[in-house]
């Protein structure tokens, strides 16, 4: 319950009746796009700091699971659910996205391995143009 993603989830679902005042909302939107420029500053920071390849075996195997067991997984499921067309895409591409920057942004936050998270990011970011095309083709809208 500590974790800021779970804790920021469940204040959404509180919240999510309140009406908040358009200057709040603007605020909190341009704040939103600070913290994502930050954490892309932050990326590029840890991406010159990285000095070895000694983590490309293991961000590979994890980054094996996330881009294809688990979309794979997920279209055969919903498949065989007999989910089928824009909805069915739809999961198996938001399975299939690469590690996201607020992986690095935790590891940072909790002092865990920084350069397995950064290759991690930087590997599924690349992994991305492989693997797309071939969710777009295997569960085609048709």
């Amino acid at each position: 319950m500590r974790n800021p993603i779970i804790l920021a989830f469940g204040a959404g679902l509180l919240l999510k009746a309140v009406a908040l005042p358009a200057w709040l909302d603007v605020g909190l939107y341009r704040l939103a796009w600070i913290v994502v420029m930050l954490s892309l500053v932050l990326m590029g920071l840890r991406i010159q700091q990285l000095t070895s390849w000694r983590h490309v075996s293991r961000a590979g195997a994890a980054i094996a699971i996330k881009m294809l067991i688990l979309p794979l997984a997920v279209g055969l499921g919903l498949t065989a659910l007999g989910v089928d067309g824009p909805p069915r895409l739809v999961m198996v591409l938001q399975a299939g996205m690469p590690s996201a920057f607020s992986n690095l942004v935790l590891a940072e936050a909790y002092e865990l391995d920084r350069d397995l998270s950064v290759t991690c990011v930087g590997l599924s970011s690349v992994g991305l143009l492989l693997t797309l095309p071939v969710w777009l083709w295997g569960f085609a809208l048709g």
